[in-house]
This record gives C-alpha cells, sequence and structure tokens, in this order.
C-alpha cells in the first residue's frame, strides 16, 4: 500500500485529492465532500484515517447539473401569544444570528435565567423580545 500522497499524486494509478484538497478546488464543504465519498457518488479511499477523492470523479460529479440547495429560513418562526402579546419565539441558531452571541451562550443565559425561553421536545426557543431586551442593557452602545 502507498503512503498518503502529497498534492498532485496518485494512488493505485489515479489522480487524487485530500477530501480538503477537493473541497476547496469544487467549492463544496468538506463535509458535503464527506457525504458524497459515504453514498458513493464520489468515489475514494480511505487510508489511515483521511480520505482520499480519486480526481476524475469528482469532476464528473461537478460536470452533472445539480439543483439549487434550500433558500431561505429552514423553518418558520414560532409565535406565542401572551398577555403583552404577541412574542416571537427564535432557535439558537436563529438567535445566534440575531443577537451574535454563541449558541452555548445563549444556553447559559438562558438556564441562568437572563432571557427567557421554551423548551419544546430537546430544542430551546428564546423569546426574541427577551434577548434584543437584554442585548440593548449589556450593549447600549452597539444596539440601535
Amino acid at each position: 500500500m502507498e503512503k498518503t500522497p502529497q498534492q498532485g499524486q496518485q494512488y493505485n494509478g489515479r489522480a487524487v485529492l485530500t477530501a480538503i484538497e477537493a473541497s476547496n478546488r469544487s467549492g463544496l464543504s468538506h463535509n458535503y465532500i464527506w457525504q458524497l465519498l459515504h453514498s458513493g457518488r464520489v468515489e475514494g479511499v480511505k487510508v489511515g484515517r483521511d480520505w482520499l477523492v480519486y480526481e476524475d470523479s469528482l469532476l464528473t460529479f461537478l460536470a452533472q447539473p445539480r439543483t439549487p440547495g434550500r433558500k431561505g429560513p429552514r423553518k418558520k418562526r414560532e409565535v406565542r401569544q401572551s398577555a403583552q402579546g404577541e412574542r416571537i419565539l427564535l432557535s439558537t441558531a436563529e438567535a445566534h444570528e440575531v443577537s451574535g452571541y454563541r449558541q452555548d451562550h445563549l444556553l447559559r443565559l438562558l438556564s441562568a435565567g437572563r432571557i427567557e425561553g421554551e423548551k419544546t421536545g430537546r430544542t430551546w426557543l428564546i423569546y426574541e423580545d427577551s434577548l434584543l431586551t437584554y442585548k440593548r442593557r449589556k450593549h447600549p452602545s452597539t444596539t440601535s
């Protein structure tokens, strides 16, 4: 068995790229390259812990027409009726986009009671008004 090839080398007589090189060259994410390898849509070989992508297989895949990915938000925002009126619930990912706080920090704020939210199954949802009020209180000069 050959050693892991460097850029521009071959494996089993075919030009190969590391998964990261394939990602950089194709513009596809590293995780998507990994999914393509595991689903068999792109040929490759696992050497040790690393995957090598056959360059010709990647180019064939890239030449195929593909449909665009999902556009817009993944799910509708949830709205709850309360005594104060309608309150919008955000996922932690949406709350991150709104506030700039990391998702783990948002969960700590929830558990400390500094912002309000609800738990639905295993997922935490954050009240948008509570998050914006907290952010204005903590960072008054950075909010509009």
